[in-house]
């Protein structure tokens, strides 16, 4: 890994299930556990919406960067979830957020969590940058994205996943 590269595991999903930012930001935390099997869903999930309350994470142009320190969440993860339809996330432009790209990390490695998190907010503006996210069939092309930012993959998750009938939670439960 080159000097300035931060590593990090990128897992890429889909959901066609989710409707509201809630509901997608519950499916994200379940995807999480999944990935890293010590966390526990209500607890990622609650981090996540934590961090919604204090701002919207959405960025514009249809993008939301959820983030957020989380305890037995090693490897540090970015999570590129796309959305079937675009939910209201309260981006400063007013689109829905039909792709989020999700950090998340324990507290010790805070800072290259900021540094990723700057990093990606830095290309959010970029029409190919975001458009390349979008249509990637692959972990391969977007791991070639991130490091060309300065992110290294250490893991890539091999396929794409998606969210099946039984992993939807109810975003009420943590109400």
């Amino acid at each position: 890994m080159k000097a300035g590269q931060v590593a990090f595991q990128i897992a890429l999903a889909t959901d066609a299930r989710a409707r509201c930012r809630k509901t997608a930001l519950w499916n994200v935390a379940t995807r999480i556990c999944h990935l890293r099997p010590g966390a526990s869903v209500r607890d990622v999930a609650f981090c996540l919406l934590q961090r919604e309350r204090l701002g919207s994470t959405g960025l514009g142009r249809g993008l939301a960067m959820p983030h957020a320190v989380v305890e037995r969440a090693s490897p540090p993860l970015i999570l590129i979830s796309r959305l079937g339809q675009a939910v209201a996330f309260d981006a400063p432009d007013g689109s829905g957020v039909d792709l989020l790209v999700t950090v998340v990390g324990e507290s010790e490695e805070l800072k290259r969590l900021r540094t990723v998190v700057s990093r990606l907010a830095m290309r959010a503006g970029d029409p190919e940058f975001l458009d390349a996210l979008r249509r990637s069939e692959g972990i391969s092309r977007i791991a070639e994205l991130f490091t060309s930012l300065g992110i290294a993959s250490a893991v890539h998750r091999p396929a794409t996943e998606s969210l099946g009938p039984r992993e939807v939670l109810n975003p009420k439960a943590l109400s």
